[in-house]
């Protein structure tokens, strides 16, 4: 019975162990520090940088309550969130097949992304390369810096690839945001209309720290209070590259320009176009029939000093286009300056 249970444990030993020679044959070995892509705590991290191979950059910084890219403009906060969850929770699905190393390094060598994860005392923790989705588009190669072991990595229960999410274009990590003014800080609120003068209007806060239509008497007050607290959270749609487009605009009137002022000294603003019409315009038509020049859903605008054209909402950014009768109402109107004259435009060329 004893010499039974001695050849069975010899055959288990050498079982174990030819498994452990055929897969270090086939995989290779690897040290633990070469598979350590994930940092779990992302409240450690204190700076990111990103780089692809036509030189394009992207760095990443925390400060006390947001995240700054490229030291020039605050970052998107959904961006965020979504790069510092895919760093904390990508997992090594297998090492790259000793076969397969060379091949899968050499093309990492002519596309990937570098990647650097720095703590909080400015430390560098991380450093890896992404490399291109494997064949079955469910995981990236990564190599850790100074390793020659290349892994397929993924994210557990993500069915796609993660390049995609240490992406180095700054448009898809520059804030969107134009205003964020809580209404407790907010000092003065214009809405101007340059072709429609007698439209525009500017709230003021007096002394009492209650809202005022300037230069008018009799307005509701709960309506320019209602007003004044609508400017927090409001993002443009998306950002266009397009200097031609944007220079062009300079050099044109816009039909709205919207301001805060609050009580830090800062003021936001936002210069309002209208967008022609596309084959994507959802109405193109009044519904008597006359021709629709511009969209009524979605405006262009220029913020940031002028330095950025983006898409803008009338779905977010109609609340603000009223006119000073909107105030005298017992509740707030779904009026809209710039459609109005939109329509009126389209009735006068019938």
């Amino acid at each position: 019975m004893k010499k039974n249970l001695i050849y069975f444990s010899v055959v288990i030993i050498l079982a174990l162990l030819a498994y452990f020679f055929v897969f270090n044959k086939r995989e290779g070995s690897y040290k633990a520090a070469d598979s350590e892509f994930a940092v779990t705590d992302t409240n450690t991290i204190g700076k990111i940088f990103i780089a692809d191979m036509r030189g394009d950059k992207i760095t990443l910084e925390r400060k006390e309550d947001h995240w700054i890219v490229n030291d020039i403009t605050k970052a998107r906060p959904e961006s965020i969130v979504t790069l510092l969850r895919t760093i904390a929770q990508i997992k090594v699905d297998i090492p790259v097949a000793n076969t397969m190393r060379n091949s899968v390094i050499k093309n990492m060598a002519a596309e990937n992304i570098k990647v650097e994860i720095y703590n909080l005392e400015n430390k560098k923790i991380r450093s890896y390369y992404v490399g291109k989705p494997n064949i079955n588009y469910k995981g990236n190669f990564l190599l850790m810096d100074e390793s020659d072991v290349p892994f397929i990595v993924n994210i557990p229960g993500y069915d796609g690839i993660i390049s995609t999410r240490y992406t180095t274009d700054i448009m898809e990590w520059k804030s969107r945001n134009i205003f964020n003014d809580a209404i407790n800080t907010i000092t003065e609120i214009t809405v101007q209309y340059p072709k429609i003068p007698d439209s525009s209007f500017t709230i003021l806060k007096n002394t009492e720290g209650a809202f005022a239509l300037q230069g008018r008497t009799g307005f509701n007050p709960e309506i320019t209070k209602y007003f004044a607290s609508q400017f927090k959270n409001v993002n443009c749609e998306n950002y266009i590259i397009d200097n031609y487009k944007l220079d062009s605009l300079k050099l044109q009137q816009p039909v709205c320009i919207i301001s805060t002022k609050n009580t830090a000294g800062e003021t936001h603003a936002i210069k309002i176009y209208y967008r022609p019409v596309t084959y994507r315009t959802k109405l193109q038509f009044t519904y008597e029939g006359e021709e629709i020049n511009f969209d009524l859903d979605k405006f262009y605008g220029l913020m940031h000093e002028d330095n950025d054209l983006a898409v803008i909402q009338n779905f977010v950014f109609g609340k603000f286009l009223v006119g000073p009768n909107y105030f005298y109402r017992q509740r707030p109107t779904n009026k809209n300056v710039l459609i109005d004259a939109m329509m009126e435009d389209a009735r006068k060329k019938k």
